[in-house]
């Protein structure tokens, strides 16, 4: 039997986001742990991304322009051996302490560890961010790294072998007992959206975006750059789509495709 989990009083966006996360762990843990056991499944599920704002949150809340920047997946997220599901989960305080776990892995890697000096992140919203800071000094930017896709694949052992596309099957059950990315966006109110989510993902229509944000609509922004789309989302100022992941531009490239969106949001009036 699921335990049955008992939200807690929310007094900001962190408690908001632990109840977002609580009532969709335990349905999403007895969905995965079949896929971990068969033997013939031979790729394995990844941890989930679990959102962790530094400082409570009080930095993101007070900041004049914030940034939610997606990446893919996030594979081999299992905090080499220290952490894997913990499938055993009875009652909603086991299931807080599975929320306090993974958000803690986020917070080890991405807001104190090495997380942002990443090739992904250091080629992408790093730079793109001390681009746009450069034109508008006298704001605070804050940016939260997530991933459209909310679960990688990943080994039990952590041994960080893992690469590529999620599996259908592990991508389903995502869509269907941890679908959170929407209500992550309308906690946390970003002014600004940014997918750098490769190639891979490639057309306009990208199924990932619109699995979890619905139906939205992509705009080219610049002919010379076809794989740049503003992207129409309700509630959020401006969003942006670069098929073209940051690791596999040159510095060139990628100097041409921030000055653009730049260039964009200035036109929009968000900077």
């Amino acid at each position: 039997m699921k335990p049955i989990f008992i939200p807690k009083q929310e007094a900001d966006d962190v408690d908001r986001l632990i109840n977002l996360y609580g009532r969709h762990l335990p349905d999403l843990y007895e969905a995965l742990q079949s896929i971990v056991n068969n033997v013939e499944l031979t790729k394995k599920p990844a941890l989930p991304l679990l959102l962790c704002p530094i400082n409570d949150g009080k930095d993101w809340k007070g900041a004049d322009l914030r940034i939610m920047v997606f990446g893919r997946e996030t594979n081999n997220w299992n905090n080499p051996g220290k952490k894997y599901f913990n499938f055993n989960l009875k009652d909603s305080t086991d299931v807080l302490a599975e929320i306090e776990a993974l958000q803690e892995i986020y917070n080890a890697y991405f807001n104190f560890g090495d997380g942002k000096t990443s090739r992904f992140n250091q080629r992408g919203p790093e730079r793109f961010i001390s681009k746009l800071q450069s034109t508008i000094p006298g704001k605070r930017i804050e940016y939260l790294w997530n991933n459209i896709c909310k679960i990688g694949v990943g080994n039990p052992d952590g041994s960080g072998k893992c690469c590529g596309l999620t599996p259908k099957y592990i991508y389903d059950i995502e869509i269907a007992n941890f679908n959170v990315v929407k209500d992550e966006i309308e906690i946390l109110k970003p002014d600004v959206v940014i997918f750098m989510t490769g190639r891979e993902l490639g057309n306009v229509g990208d199924r990932y975006i619109t699995h979890h944000l619905g139906d939205v609509n992509f705009t080219q922004i610049d002919p010379a750059l076809p794989f740049l789309h503003r992207v129409e989302i309700p509630g959020i100022r401006y969003a942006v789509r670069i098929a073209q992941h940051p690791s596999r531009s040159s510095n060139q490239d990628l100097d041409i495709i921030y000055a653009s969106i730049i260039d964009d949001m200035k036109r929009y009036n968000i900077i």
